[in-house]
Formats: structure tokens, C-alpha cells, sequence
């Protein structure tokens, strides 16, 4: 069987015997491009299919260990995974790199170049554990940013007559550990609302950690919060171009289901933004004069 890139024209001749039944897409190892070499109901797909048992669960269970075993000996087209390691095409998931400023920064660098080729190589069935840490290094720069402007904030304590300091009020961990708690919140319960969009539009190619991976390596334009020229709708707006393009390259989603997926995550996050413009405008009109 061959199989061609419809992207750059590579072309490998790979052994239709040796690629699992679930597995219908491959990543091009010559310019990372993923995409759907075979249609889901092909016939040789189906003769080499297993008869489905009466546990469904069992089934989907056995499905899941088989793409396991096909993306780390990168079975989807005879090598064309290409996996640089465990970490996949992430350089800060590398045994060598974890935890390393050199791998901090060839992460950015390839999301930023290269932001396709970045997220059609994330290890589905990794840790979740080093993109958590990510995202808050990311997020790190703006914490600090935060205690430093709250030096000078001022808040009213009920049965206080006068403001007092914030940090007479709260200690220095507590000002680092909200934000940094709060980021790790978000995180989850935007992971969790867009794994279950993208649970019904493709479940067969679909995993929490990967949904994971992809939000938290696509908030990373929070780094540019700590800068006043960036506001918080233009950040939020990088993040959504790149989450976009992470569902497209990482799950396989069309461009339509792509837009279906982030739906009621952009929804959910207007709110929020609503709400919190509301606060602020309250606040300034409460403000003592």
C-alpha cells in the first residue's frame, strides 16, 4: 500500500497487514502534515477489523490500546510519526529538555514557526504533567506582574473606616499561589468543555490528555500579558487561533467541527469577560474620590 502526502508529495510503501484497523491517519515524517489516508469505512479496514464483543466499553477499551501501540511504533505509516522521543514534537516533553530553559524555548519557537507540525506530533498518551508546568511558567511572568501593581492597591475591609494595603491583608504566597490556582482551574474546565464537544464530533480520535496538551501549549500567548501594550481580548484571541489549529492537526477536525468545538468554550469565556468588565466598572464607581 502506498501512501501519499497530499501536502508535499512524499510517498512511502507501508504493509496494509501491519497498520491497525483503527487507524486511518498518518503524519507525514517530511513536513508534519496529518491527514486521513484511508476513509474510516474502507473495506480493508473493515476485513481487518475484530468483530465487535457485547461490551461496548471492553471495546472501545481495546481500541484505545491499539492506537497506543500504533502511534509509539508509529504504525500510521510505517514510521511516519516520526517521534523525536517520548515528548513526541514537543521539545520541552524530551527527557533532555524537560525542565530546561533550552527546552522552554525551542517550544516556543516551534509553536510559533511551525504551530501545525507542533500539534500533529503531541504524544496522545503521555503525561499531561509537563503541559500543566508549562502553562504556568507561561503564566509566571504575569503573576509577577500582578504582585508588583498589587504593592500599590488599596482595598476597603468591612467595619475598617480607612483602606489599608493589600499585602497587610494577604501574605506574598497566597498573592502567587490565587492567580497561579486559578490559571490551573480554568485550564481544566476549558479542557474538559471542549473534550466534550470534540467527544461527539470524533471519538474515535479524541483523548482527554490530548485536548489537555492542546489548551494549555495554545494558552501560552498569556505570556503577553505582563505587557501593557497587549490587552486581554487580543490574548484571548491568539489563544483561540491557536487552539483552532491545534484541534485541526492534533484530533483531525475539519474546520467546521474545529469552529463546533471552540463554540461554547469562546461562549463560556465571553461571559466571564462580561462579568468581570462588570465588576471593574463597579468598583471605579465605588471607588472613594
Amino acid at each position: 500500500m502506498r501512501i501519499i502526502c497530499p501536502e508535499c508529495g512524499f510517498s512511502r510503501e507501508v504493509n496494509e497487514a501491519g497498520i491497525p484497523a483503527e487507524v486511518s491517519f498518518a503524519t507525514c515524517p517530511k513536513c508534519a502534515h496529518r491527514f486521513a489516508f484511508r476513509p474510516a469505512g474502507d473495506e480493508g479496514a473493515s476485513r481487518a477489523r475484530p468483530a465487535a464483543g457485547n461490551d461496548p466499553k471492553a471495546d472501545r477499551e481495546a481500541q484505545r490500546r491499539t492506537a497506543r501501540r500504533a502511534y509509539q511504533q508509529g504504525a500510521a505509516a510505517g514510521g511516519g510519526a516520526a517521534l523525536l522521543s517520548p515528548g513526541g514534537s514537543v521539545p520541552w516533553e524530551c527527557p533532555g529538555l524537560f525542565m530546561r530553559p533550552l527546552g522552554f524555548a525551542r517550544t516556543l519557537t516551534r509553536l510559533v514557526r511551525e504551530s501545525g507540525a507542533f500539534f500533529s506530533g503531541i504524544n496522545p498518551f503521555s503525561s499531561i504533567i509537563p503541559a500543566w508546568i508549562f502553562l504556568l511558567l507561561c503564566s509566571l511572568p504575569f503573576t509577577i506582574y500582578f504582585v508588583l501593581q498589587a504593592r500599590e492597591m488599596q482595598v476597603v475591609i468591612a467595619g475598617a473606616g480607612e483602606p489599608v494595603n493589600l499585602f497587610s491583608v494577604v501574605t506574598l504566597a497566597e498573592l502567587i499561589g490565587a492567580p497561579l490556582f486559578l490559571i490551573s482551574f480554568y485550564q481544566l474546565i476549558g479542557s474538559g468543555t471542549i473534550y466534550c464537544v470534540t467527544r461527539l464530533l470524533a471519538p474515535e480520535r479524541v483523548y482527554f490528555r490530548l485536548i489537555f496538551k492542546v489548551c494549555a501549549y495554545a494558552a501560552t500567548p498569556v505570556l503577553l500579558l505582563c505587557i501593557p501594550a497587549f490587552g486581554l481580548p487580543l490574548v484571548a484571541g491568539c489563544a483561540v487561533a491557536l487552539l483552532f489549529v491545534g484541534l485541526r492537526h492534533a484530533c483531525g477536525l475539519s474546520a467546521r467541527q474545529a469552529a463546533l468545538a471552540l463554540l461554547p468554550f469562546i461562549l463560556i469565556n465571553f461571559i466571564i469577560f462580561i462579568q468581570l468588565v462588570r465588576v471593574a466598572v463597579e468598583a471605579v464607581n465605588h471607588a472613594p474620590m
